[in-house]
């Protein structure tokens, strides 16, 4: 684990969530180490969301409560429609299941979110590893 993520984990700075974002939790896929590659991919697919997530601007990927990256988000497309380096191994596709294209933030947005504390934006209790804030 680099500094940084103890930092941002023991001192859980909170995001002021200013933007249309889509919270996804990856509590399972992440690993510390991972490459940008993997980490995008564990992020963007492949969830159950609704319509709600075509409101969403950008997409956080959250570990331990911790922004570990920020998506800005291009397109929706059904699970298994682009390619996915897990894929292969996990078999994701699934008819019921969502993911998105996008690219990284630009460094404003990035530099707002990267190591601050989402947990707080996520229903306590709740299995659902989706979130969305500031969408109506």
């Amino acid at each position: 684990m680099e500094l940084q993520e103890v930092i941002a984990l023991y001192t859980k700075r909170k995001a002021n969530v200013r933007e249309p974002m889509i919270l996804i939790r990856i509590t399972k896929l992440y690993r510390y180490g991972m490459t940008e590659a993997e980490l995008y991919d564990a992020t963007r697919s492949a969830w159950r969301v609704g319509l709600k997530r075509d409101e969403a601007q950008y997409a956080l990927s959250v570990f331990e409560g911790v922004v570990r990256e920020v998506y800005k988000i291009t397109k929706w497309l059904p699970a298994g429609s682009t390619f996915n380096t897990r894929r292969d191994r996990l078999g994701i596709a699934a008819p019921d299941r969502w993911e998105f294209v996008g690219t990284v933030a630009a460094d404003a947005i990035r530099r707002r979110y990267i190591n601050r504390y989402v947990g707080h934006l996520f229903t306590q209790g709740a299995q659902n590893p989706i979130s969305y804030v500031n969408i109506g």
